[in-house]
Formats: C-alpha cells, structure tokens, sequence
C-alpha cells in the first residue's frame, strides 16, 4: 500500500534476477500482443481508461437519456416544450483476471549453474489463459458481482441490437446470406444511431 498499489513494488523480495525477470516479462508481453485481438480494437479507438490503483473494486459511469424532438414554428417566439436529459449512475465490477504458477527452484538452480535462460513455458502458458479469459469477459461478461452490479459483455449485455441469421448460418456456400446478413445488421445499428465504422467478429 505504501508503494502506492504499484506492481513493481511486489518485487522487493523476489528471488528472481533482472534477467530472469526481464525474460519473463518478454514471454508475458508477446503472449498479451499476440491474442488480445478484440480488446486491442478497444484500445485502438481509445476506449479504455485508468482507474488509477488496484483498490478500485467498482467502475462507475453515468447513463444518460435522450431527449424529444426539435420544434419547429413560423415566428419563432413561441415556447417550446422543455426538456433535459437526466443522468443515472451505474457501476461494473472490476475483477483481476490471474492464472498461478510456479518456478522449481532446482530447475531455476540448473538454469543459473548451465548460464541458460531461464524456462518460460509456464509464464507463457497462463499468460495465454489470462489473455483467453479478458477475451471471453469481453464477448461473454463475467460472472462476477458485486452488490447487484455484474460485467456483461458484447453477445449479453442489455443494450445489444439482436437479429438472426439468414438460414442455418454461414458456411463457404452462403456468399449471398453473408452479404444480405451484414446489410441487415448496419441497418438495425443504423435505426439506433450508430454510423459506424463498425468491426464484424466471426467466431
């Protein structure tokens, strides 16, 4: 706490050596680079922001509403209805996405007596399955929660335009149920005002 939340600090007891960090950090990072497609397109469009410490449990936002439509008159000096938009507040829980492991500290000896870098397998591996999680909280949401407030993600949150597709689905064969499909799906996002530019995930 006194470190101010900051990771680094968790190191001061490490038995590990800046190499040897320095190699798992690198297996960590290019793990994180290559499969956190979606969560980059978020990144990309500048859609994420820092909570500032790891002692935020909840995230909160405020939803807004719309209001009615413009009036129109001949003079001009007539009143109009009046109408503001009122706000709500709202809250996402902020979960940590971890998978543990391990360093043998026999083969962490080997590696140091044989001057070999040390064995990253393991880092890689849960790293890939923290990236495949924060993936899946994207898409599916989380079932964590906290005081009624829970993570939805894009297939179940509330506010999702649905549709169906066109036959059974989409294989090599449905070039034109693909094509009618996308028109139908910029047009249901259209109707609720969004323009685009839209990203189509296909799973």
């Amino acid at each position: 706490a006194a470190g101010g939340w900051d990771p680094r600090v968790l190191r001061t007891n490490d038995l590990l050596r800046k190499d040897e960090w320095k190699a798992i950090d690198d297996a960590v990072v290019e793990v994180a680079t290559r499969q956190l497609g979606a969560i980059d397109d978020l990144r990309a469009a500048g859609l994420t922001r820092s909570l500032g410490s790891l002692g935020v449990l909840l995230d909160e936002y405020e939803r807004v509403t719309d209001i009615t439509a413009a009036e129109q008159s001949m003079s001009g000096g007539a009143s109009g209805s009046k109408d503001l938009a009122t706000f709500s507040l709202a809250s996402v829980p902020v979960p940590i996405t971890f998978r543990d492991f391990s360093l043998n500290l026999r083969h962490l000896e080997a590696s140091r007596r044989g001057n070999s870098q040390i064995d990253t397998t393991n880092a890689d591996l849960c790293a890939r399955r923290v990236m495949e999680k924060l993936e899946d909280t994207l898409f599916n949401g989380s079932t964590i929660a906290i005081g009624g407030n829970s993570l939805t993600g894009y297939t179940n949150t509330s506010s999702r335009i649905t549709g169906s597709l066109t036959g059974s689905g989409w294989d090599h064969a449905a070039t034109r149920d693909i094509l009618t499909d996308t028109i139908a799906m910029i047009a249901a996002a259209e109707a609720q005002n969004h323009f685009g530019p839209f990203i189509m995930y296909v799973p």
